[in-house]
């Protein structure tokens, strides 16, 4: 009996030997995580926290920060390897002159210098609880790179970190529009234009327009005149137009809402400060989460950092321009005045305008840059709010950053805040954007798996 039991264990071992050896060990060990990776991920969290707790952090200027934010990373990188030149002829108004080579140095130290001083420096706001984590972060890993490089090395690389910081914020602080717009949000002598199917102040939750200017942002990549939407049809309350009928929809679709269709508008949603960060920072947790279930390697994390960030960043500025050039109204207000007038939508309509849609571009342009870098086909399981109990955020699975981009475009028309052509319109600007980035090139950073996806990102 003993013997034929160790027979029948010795061939379930094989078994499971050869099942782990098919299948990869990644399926029955937990990811190694690259260390400079794993530093990257707890300042980008440290981030994604301080604009969840920060009232002011609306998601144009959340997008904005992650623009400059991913410079720091890319900025080290390619000094270490003598090609700032690469970087500053992309981007000749980071001054980074007097950076020369020298001293040996280490890209984790130097990181975690910059990181610290930016933030510090980007948001002066910051409250005493968030600023302690930025103490423990930085000093639990200035005690790890202490006891690995010694004290010279360690010191030579927080002095690049610190002289790369300061470059990437001053050039950050000339843009005078952008500069601390989390501090002045909005602006008490806008009057938005008036006519039938204009924006106005929502009656229940009356708040003037977020950032109206923003438009005039610089951009990193973009010309934003050259990325504005699509015209609008003419604005008509017509049984047969595009307005009534995609208006209907919205109405349709609420009455009752699935649970489905809740679970998609909330999970997206991204919209409460104190509960969740921004639509923007919601594709860079999609990216944290990327980046360590599937160890990336720095070089490759630090460009999908740095691509992803510049594009939110310019995706924002392009569609808050069109919101103002349009200025088309709510679907709330629409249906009140055509369909029922006591009608809600889901969630209050946001104070800005319609057209096109922010968190579509933002899905737009963050899923063809990932799509470059990492493939069409992915496995992955969104787990941005686990644990929370305020609002339906249970994980939900998705196959590839395109089927991502389209679900959080399509959230808003169920939510009862966008028109459909709002969220088409919005991926398409967003893609346009992400292939721009996408065309960046430096010499030891083009690891992309497919240069180009099989067809537009507006199939919702």
């Amino acid at each position: 009996m003993k013997k034929h039991r160790n027979l029948i264990l010795g061939m379930l071992m094989v078994l499971i030997l050869a099942a782990a050896s098919y299948m990869g060990w990644r399926y029955f060990t937990k990811p190694k995580v690259d260390d400079d990776v794993a530093l990257m991920n707890d300042w980008y969290r440290l981030a994604l926290d301080i604009e969840t707790d920060i009232e002011g952090i609306a998601v144009p200027v959340a997008g904005r920060f992650y623009g400059y934010f991913g410079f720091l990373p890319m900025a080290i990188e390619m000094h270490q390897k003598g090609q700032l030149d690469q970087l500053t002829a992309y981007f000749p108004q980071l001054h980074l002159e007097e950076l020369k080579a020298g001293k040996p140095t280490s890209f984790g130290p130097a990181y975690n210098k910059a990181a610290r001083l930016f933030i510090s420096r980007y948001y002066i706001n910051i409250p005493y609880h968030l600023n302690k984590r930025a103490e423990d972060i930085e000093n639990k890993w200035n005690h790890k790179w202490m006891e690995e490089l010694g004290p010279e090395l360690t010191e030579n690389s927080k002095s690049l970190g610190r002289d790369i910081a300061n470059a990437v914020y001053n050039w950050s602080a000339e843009d005078k529009q952008g500069h601390q717009a989390y501090l002045h949000n909005f602006e008490k002598d806008y009057s938005p234009p008036q006519g039938e199917g204009r924006w106005r102040e929502d009656d229940e939750h009356p708040m003037p327009a977020l950032l109206p200017h923003w438009g005039e942002v610089c951009p990193f990549v973009i010309k934003t005149d050259e990325y504005i939407a699509m015209p609008l049809p003419p604005y008509s309350t017509e049984h047969n137009s595009v307005y009534y009928i995609q208006a209907l929809e919205l109405f349709t679709i609420s009455a009752p809402l699935s649970y489905e269709n809740k679970w998609i508008s909330e999970f997206w949603s991204d919209d409460v400060r104190g509960l969740t960060f921004t639509p923007a920072g919601r594709w860079i947790s999609i990216l944290d989460q990327f980046v360590q279930i599937n160890s990336v390697p720095r070089e490759t994390a630090i460009e999908a950092y740095f691509k992803v960030g510049i594009g939110l960043s310019d995706a924002l500025v392009a569609c808050w321009n069109s919101k103002y050039v349009y200025n088309l109204e709510r679907p709330q207000d629409y249906i009140r005045k055509n369909i029922h007038e006591d009608w809600r939508a889901f969630h209050h309509s946001p104070n800005f305008p319609s057209y096109p849609s922010g968190h579509s571009a933002i899905g737009g342009v963050s899923a063809t840059i990932l799509e470059n870098l990492f493939g069409n086909v992915i496995d992955f399981t969104d787990k941005s709010h686990i644990g929370r109990i305020e609002f339906l955020g249970k994980p939900r699975h998705y196959n590839s950053f395109r089927q991502m981009a389209e679900e959080s475009a399509y959230s808003r028309i169920p939510l009862g805040v966008h028109y459909r052509m709002d969220c088409q319109e919005g991926l398409r600007l967003g893609e346009e954007i992400g292939k721009k980035i996408n065309q960046i090139k430096f010499n030891s950073a083009n690891k992309a798996k497919s240069s180009k996806v099989s067809a537009p990102i507006s199939a919702i």
